[in-house]
């Protein structure tokens, strides 16, 4: 009897854990008449199938996996299945901890323009405290994006001192209030507030010491020595729950990033889709006029980035940050960089393999095909009739230790130089 209700439990186990199919069609029966409506349904494993069709209106761009481990393909290829931005925003935004498991595949993105930015900030949360025999290794310590509570964290205050000690990255609504709360422990051990550091991916920070006015706390809070730089004072709590909270307005960078796709630390695999026609203007602070990705890992594979423009860099594809993205077998094609910027087909910095792609008929003012950092690789790519304005390379502008492996430069013109510049 014991073994036939074990039997029965593991098979029903098995049947909710299965991953199962989502479809949407917008103009016949199926599971949900628009995209972000199935993915909001899915869980993680989960495959929604986007029946042909133009695929337009609020729920059909802007469209977020929510961090979701689950893949958006079409039924029958990109040119059947297309999401027209109408102008009005992007198609994609990942913001939420992506990884390569979170997949689109066989989608066209089109008509993506943006000329706003993102409404939400990747925020590195990390706090200073001073060492003391007494403190605690269980303080409680609570993130909020304005009254929404993000996550509890646990720090053990008896180790780490005198030092920034990264809590977590976090996304925050642009112009809200974040807020760090410590919560005080007791149990005759005292619980140290000192500092916080808010963090954007770029490097902006934002540091918020216990003296200064946007702070709040309940109880007693008493003042000891504190540590360099942020100043003489220290305040400490044995008393719970008393709670100390530090208060930061979230901005970051101005630019203006990804007209079809967006990744903010975010590492989706992006395959056999079609990137064309979009853009992100005016000013010249413009990223990723088809893709943005800054930080992560992002996989891009047998795309087709095409016609699509910036009105600072990387018309194609901008990667920043990246620690370990690949492009591969793509065709970047007659993308551009509007005014004196740079990367026409894509510009790259950080860890960025480019591998087995076409680069070709790409424009900028300068480094017509591809501007490349430090930590990127180009291996066996044809890179041809690219152009740029006054200066710089038509081909690929190089920096120092930027690997360029068995590739091939052809008809690269206009400018200064025509191939290659390191």
């Amino acid at each position: 009897m014991n073994s036939k209700v074990l039997v029965c439990t593991w098979f029903l186990w098995v049947a909710c854990c299965q991953a199962v199919t989502i479809t949407v069609d917008d103009d016949g029966p199926a599971d949900f008449s628009n995209i972000q409506d199935a993915i909001d349904a899915a869980s993680n494993g989960d495959e929604i199938v986007v029946a042909d069709g133009r695929y337009t209106g609020t729920r059909n761009r802007e469209i977020d996996f929510h961090g979701k481990a689950i893949t958006v393909r079409s039924e029958n290829g990109p040119d059947n299945c297309i999401i027209d931005c109408e102008e009005n925003g992007r198609g994609f935004y990942f913001h939420s901890g992506e990884d390569n498991n979170s997949v689109i595949d066989g989608l066209t993105i089109t008509n993506g323009y943006v000329s706003e930015r993102v409404p939400h900030i990747s925020q590195t949360v990390s706090m200073w405290w001073i060492p003391w025999p007494s403190r605690s290794d269980a303080v409680q310590v609570q993130i909020f994006d304005g009254n929404t509570l993000l996550d509890t964290v646990t720090v053990d205050q008896t180790t780490n001192a005198n030092q920034w000690n990264d809590l977590g990255v976090y996304t925050f609504s642009r112009g809200a209030t974040a807020m760090v709360t410590i919560v005080a422990t007791g149990n005759d051990t005292s619980t140290n507030a000192d500092a916080v550091k808010f963090t954007t991916a770029d490097g902006y920070e934002t540091i918020v010491d216990n003296l200064d006015d946007n702070t709040f706390s309940t109880g007693t809070w008493s003042i000891s020595g504190g540590a360099d730089p942020y100043g003489t004072d220290s305040l400490w709590s044995r008393t719970s729950p008393n709670i100390f909270s530090f208060f930061a307005t979230v901005n970051g960078n101005d630019e203006l990033a990804g007209g079809g796709i967006y990744c903010e630390n975010s590492s989706p695999t992006i395959i056999n889709c079609n990137i064309s026609n979009n853009g992100v203007h005016p000013q010249s602070f413009a990223y990723g006029g088809g893709i943005f990705s800054r930080g992560g890992k992002i996989i891009i594979s047998h795309c087709q980035v095409s016609d699509n423009s910036a009105g600072g860099f990387g018309g194609g594809i901008y990667i920043t940050d990246a620690i370990g993205a690949k492009i591969i077998d793509c065709n970047i094609v007659n993308n551009r960089a509007d005014g004196e910027a740079s990367g026409g087909g894509l510009s790259c910095f950080g860890q960025v393999e480019i591998e087995n792609c076409q680069i070709n008929s790409n424009r900028a003012g300068w480094s017509g095909g591809i501007a490349a950092g430090s930590d990127v690789t180009i291996r066996n790519c044809t890179i041809s009739d690219n152009t740029i304005g006054d200066f710089g390379a038509s081909g690929i502008q190089c920096s120092e230790g930027t690997q360029v492996i068995n590739c091939i430069l052809t008809g690269n013109s206009t400018g200064t130089n025509f191939g290659i510049v390191g």
